[in-house]
């Protein structure tokens, strides 16, 4: 059976040992609904686009799959992440003493009206402002720090 090693030894060549294995399978189950009986490797080869083209498929969809888990996962670790920054921002906001709290509050807002900041979003960007000074004061950690530490417990 020279011929059959032959076409053995090309098709793993051009297409490597998983390609190969595909097409194997795939032949199967294509001949099967056919109720063609190949007796030779050579009777199977005209399957070869059709299994490359599935095969190139499966593959497409298991990388969307993964990146789609990826994505999915990281969107978890951000807001797992939201979730204990605002924690710690309330702890600081909390330990403050109240009238400490409101003179950065006051000097924020005046800032921020000074800077032609909307009436309507003031309240809003004199709580995010605060947050960020409160932020830079503890030093929180930034996400990707946070995500290592979070990681080392694992």
């Amino acid at each position: 059976m020279p011929k059959e090693l032959e076409h053995a030894t090309a098709l793993l060549a051009q297409h490597g040992a998983a390609k190969a294995h595909f097409l194997l399978a795939f032949a199967q189950q294509a001949a099967a609904e056919t109720h063609y009986q190949p007796q030779v490797l050579g009777g199977i080869l005209h399957y070869l686009p059709r299994a490359l083209a599935a095969y190139d498929a499966q593959a497409a969809r298991a990388i969307q799959a993964a990146t789609q888990r990826a994505a999915a996962d990281e969107r978890t670790w951000h807001e797992r992440y939201l979730e204990w920054r605002q924690h710690e921002l309330r702890r600081l906001r909390a330990a403050l003493p109240p009238a400490k709290l409101a003179a950065l509050e006051d000097t924020t807002r005046a800032r921020l009206v000074a800077e032609g900041t909307a009436p309507c979003t003031l309240a809003f960007s004199v709580r995010f402002a605060v947050d960020e000074v409160l932020d830079a004061q503890a030093g929180l950690l930034s996400f990707e720090a946070w995500r290592q530490t979070q990681e080392g417990c694992r």
